[in-house]
């Protein structure tokens, strides 16, 4: 872990450590990366979020992490690729990509195809024009949170939200909208949050320090940064 230092570039073939499985390289200035921290055969854990310019490579055949099951690229404002799939990441469960670019407003091609492992889904402020039909969600069967805020949906397709509702899962879309048009799938959540930023509505209560919602305007994530700070 290597986190809240200000990095600029990180060229080391992570290879040579045969047994890493947790990478920390969130809140850095990393604008350039070996390419082989996107090959790793046994790393579980990537946090590379908040690295304004840190991107994921755009062909699907440069990514291969059999063995990530949480991925962290929230808020480096890059591109995301157009296709990131099971091929990619075959045990994907957390997978929060807020704060970057989708290519066209829509999610990447065959990531419909993660909704066997995918548990949590992130990808507010990423320019989202059009939110997939029911459909396409159908086959997440153990999704159980969405984070779309502050993107241009302005509408959604009928039973999507009769679908969240069924499955149980924590969503979030303020700051679209299809929150001020008077939208009638009542499921939707349009609640604000502290912060643009913070996770959940349930971050203070994990007697954990989020560090998304780590700030003054979410009281230190409920008190809780304080506790593990202190």
């Amino acid at each position: 872990g290597v986190g809240f230092n200000r990095l600029k570039t990180f060229d080391v073939d992570i290879l040579k450590w045969k047994h890493l499985t947790i990478l920390e390289l969130f809140f850095n200035n990393i604008t350039y990366h070996h390419q082989n921290v996107w090959k790793h055969p046994n790393v579980a854990s990537l946090h590379l979020n908040s690295n304004v310019g840190f991107h994921m490579p755009a062909n699907m055949n440069e990514i291969y992490l059999p063995h990530v099951f949480y991925l962290h690229m929230g808020n480096n404002s890059s591109p995301l690729p157009s296709t990131l799939g099971p091929r990619q990441l075959p045990l994907i469960k957390f997978l929060y990509i807020d704060g970057n670019k989708l290519p066209y407003g829509r999610l990447p091609a065959e990531i419909e195809n993660t909704g066997k492992t995918l548990q949590q889904l992130g990808f507010a402020r990423t320019g989202m024009v059009q939110f997939p039909t029911v459909n396409f969600w159908s086959s997440f069967s153990k999704l159980g949170y969405i984070d779309a805020r502050g993107n241009s949906i302005s509408n959604i397709s009928s039973g999507v939200g009769s679908w969240l509702e069924a499955q149980g899962v924590e969503n979030y879309f303020s700051g679209n909208p299809i929150c001020g048009n008077g939208h009638t799938e009542k499921e939707i959540n349009c609640e604000r949050l502290c912060s643009e930023f913070c996770w959940s509505r349930n971050s203070n209560t994990n007697q954990y320090c989020d560090r998304t919602c780590d700030s003054a305007v979410c009281e230190m994530d409920g008190g809780e940064c304080l506790v593990w700070q202190g």
